[in-house]
């Protein structure tokens, strides 16, 4: 994610729901987003976003309830302080 460009529509739901809510799976951005981000971009975008220090991710086990490991995203320092400037880095 290059510093100079703001972020997109798409990266801004993710950074205010992360705001809203510190610790999410991707499908619940999806479904938090009111259907502006898609299943099938959100892992992409969220890639993106950790690579530029805007979100962080940790895998939790879910298989004591019968579940596979999910990863979970939590907001960084950094995603807040972009999230504060209006999407702007």
């Amino acid at each position: 994610m290059a510093k100079s460009r703001p972020l997109s529509l798409e990266e801004r739901q993710v950074l205010r729901s992360l705001v809203n809510q510190p610790r999410m799976r991707g499908l619940d951005l999806v479904k938090a987003s009111g259907g502006l981000l898609k299943r099938v971009r959100v892992y992409s975008i969220l890639s993106v976003m950790e690579g530029a220090g805007l979100v962080a991710s940790e895998e939790e086990d879910f298989t004591e309830a019968g579940f596979p490991v999910r990863r979970v995203y939590s907001i960084t320092d950094k995603g807040r302080e972009v999230h504060d400037n209006g999407g702007f880095p």
